[in-house]
């Protein structure tokens, strides 16, 4: 992918003309950005809307809470764009345009991250893998697999294992200890299985006489340092025990987020879902399958959205925050048609939905039962409607989405959830934690922090996808490393490279710019011991907001700087020897036109001689059939020097 150097017009989702106007189009402003890389200038656009009176246009930085800057006041009801000039390369801004139409004080809201060229994101923290014992049973390979995918991703991931039967204070004394081993650097929590779910307040969100008391409260384990207490609510009205909140019963007080909540969480949850016939350990693996496939690009979700919203009689908008991200996401969007058939049958990456509800259907959208037959072609979800919001249930329809192939969902109308970040790169998880504590710096509609607000899914998935690189190699050579690799199967403008020497650790970038080849010599590490280096693609991706260095999953190699493997001179030159194929079935071919070859070795990890061959030629052809599959280092004596590379073994 070229770097961008003239204007960049950014696809149009749908013409600037005149849009039909509904309750959820009326709260928004459909506005998306074209860039200018040569002059740098972000240009907003929007859609005309009825009634319009004029346009306000605030500015801030992405980690500011407040819309300070004013870039435009009153303009004129027909202005359908705005250039901001004040914009650097690299940098990012968000954009509020706030539409004032009639009758008057009447308000509608876009929300817009942008940026031209902004750098990618190598390191998002620390993310806390919280994991039940019991669900969880014969998932290790799958659960090792999610967090090599995490790791590649520029997550470190500390995993606590639990029982399901714990409580849910003695779980987040749990999860604070490990957050306090590194409170600046831990962002993000994933319980995963049969977590015990903590219950707080006296709310009914959905506005039901028989639904109010305590709902499900992730939040409790994200908000490290809040007061959660379990003394005055007193709520016996909905006639459920699960609901029901008496004061000293293990059920929280709090019906809003008192403090603002310190992580990003999700969960994935299969437990009581019984219309299924796969257990809730196959479900479990099913998404961490997909979760997989997904992540690495093995299959490719069509970007567009999709709203069915079947409240347009209710005047509190509830498909507006999908109107507002969306179009800031998705190369198109369909609003309308139908919901449960075509996702089950056309790839959309977004979806929302809203109709009446039960706990396991939102009526004319989709039900339970029927994602217990199908399985659905989309990646992120949101639904509204009544009950089925409080998701800790029998066959809930939340989690029933989940199970049938969504790998995020969340109930968005009250409040509001906005996730337009993801367009510049950022990941869900960071969206729930900015949703559940928004008060005021994006429209949140009605019971906004309420502690019912909850992702069901991974935090860490993000919106665009690049094929990663393949068949990295990092071999000592020396005191310096090569690193080699297979190119992505994507167009991308090149690549990094990361290690670390600790498992534990988050990976450094080395390679001050982008590599065009598939080559890096590390000079830098001069440490003794076992370094992991990664290689990840990294191409500039430009959506509807703005554009972004992305970057793929990494692919990684483990290089062992040790005497064993290194000879005790000074650096070298890199040899030239060619080593092929590798990886290798049956035979080895060594190979170097200029120095001829005296010895060549190979041993395991540990150091032992598995083979030598003594030769004078430049060119040695190895038979290698009794050798087992796996790592080995191959030791080669030339006229050059000794050189050390790293072969595979396989069969």
């Amino acid at each position: 992918m070229k770097k961008l150097i003239l204007i960049i017009i950014l696809i149009s989702i749908i013409p600037y003309s005149l849009i039909s106007q509904t309750y959820s189009k009326d709260k928004t402003v459909i506005v998306s950005a074209s860039i200018n890389a040569s002059a740098p200038s972000i240009s907003l656009h929007w859609l005309a809307q009825d009634s319009t009176i004029s346009y306000d246009i605030f500015k801030k930085s992405p980690n500011s809470e407040s819309w300070t800057t004013q870039i435009a006041s009153s303009l004129p009801a027909g202005t359908l764009s705005f250039t901001d000039t004040n914009v650097k390369i690299g940098e990012e801004y968000e954009y509020i345009v706030v539409r004032n139409y009639l009758p008057s004080n009447n308000k509608g809201y876009g929300f817009i991250l942008s940026g031209i060229e902004k750098g990618a994101i190598y390191n998002h923290g620390i993310l806390l893998l919280v994991v039940d014992s019991l669900s969880t049973r014969g998932l290790d390979f799958e659960i090792k697999r999610w967090i090599d995918d995490t790791e590649a991703d520029g997550w470190v991931v500390k995993t606590l294992r639990i029982d399901s039967n714990d409580q849910v204070t003695s779980i987040k004394s749990a999860i604070i200890t490990l957050y306090d081993e590194d409170p600046e650097n831990t962002k993000a929590l994933f319980l995963l299985g049969r977590v015990p779910v903590p219950y707080s307040g006296n709310l009914c969100p959905d506005g039901h006489p028989d639904h109010v008391g305590a709902w499900p409260a992730d939040g409790y384990y994200a908000d490290v340092d809040g007061n959660w207490t379990d003394e005055s609510a007193n709520s016996t009205s909905s006639g459920k025990a699960r609901t029901i909140n008496t004061p000293g019963d293990g059920k929280f007080d709090q019906s809003v987020f008192y403090s603002p909540v310190d992580l990003q969480i999700g969960r994935v949850d299969m437990r009581n879902l019984l219309l299924y016939t796969k257990s809730e350990t196959t479900l479990l693996k099913q998404y961490l399958d997909k979760n997989h496939a997904y992540k690495n690009k093995h299959f490719v979700p069509r970007n567009r959205g999709l709203i069915r919203d079947n409240f347009i009689a209710y005047p509190e908008g509830f498909a507006a925050s999908a109107f507002n991200s969306f179009y800031t996401l998705c190369d198109s969007v369909d609003y309308n048609i139908g919901y449960s058939n075509v996702l089950s049958k056309n790839d959309y990456q977004w979806a929302y939905g809203c109709g009446g509800g039960s706990y396991t259907s939102c009526s004319g959208v989709i039900t339970s039962t029927f994602l217990a037959s199908d399985t659905l072609m989309n990646v992120f979800n949101f639904l509204f409607g009544s009950y089925f919001g409080d998701w800790d249930n029998t066959n809930n329809l939340l989690r029933s989405t989940l199970a049938s192939g969504s790998l995020s969902i969340a109930w968005s109308g009250r409040p509001f959830w906005y996730v337009h970040q993801m367009a510049m790169g950022y990941n869900i998880g960071y969206c729930a934690k900015l949703t559940m504590n928004n008060q005021n710096t994006y429209y949140p509609g009605n019971i906004p922090k309420g502690v019912h607000i909850a992702l069901l899914g991974d935090p860490s998935l993000r919106a665009h996808i690049l094929s990663p690189p393949s068949n990295v190699i990092a071999t000592f050579e020396n005191k310096q490393c090569g690193i080699s690799w297979q190119k992505s199967t994507d167009e991308v403008d090149g690549y990094y490279v990361f290690k670390r020497l600790h498992p534990n650790q988050a990976y450094t970038l080395v390679s001050p710019s982008i590599i065009k080849d598939t080559l890096f010599i590390d000079r830098t590490t001069s440490e003794t011991g076992t370094y992991q280096y990664m290689v990840r693609a990294v191409g500039l991706h430009t959506s509807p907001s703005g554009s972004y260095y992305n970057l793929s999953l990494g692919r990684i190699d483990t290089a062992f700087n040790h005497q064993a493997f290194v000879s005790i001179a000074d650096v070298k030159p890199l040899s030239t020897i060619k080593i092929y194929p590798n990886p290798a079935k049956h035979i080895l071919t060594i190979e170097n036109n200029e120095y001829l070859i005296k010895v060549v070795y190979i041993y395991d990890m540990l150091g032992k001689e598995i083979t030598r061959l003594q030769t004078n030629n430049h060119k040695v052809v190895l038979n290698i059939q009794h050798i087992n599959p796996g790592i080995y280092v191959l030791k080669t004596n030339t006229e050059q020097g000794t050189f050390n590379h790293k072969i595979h073994i396989i069969r």
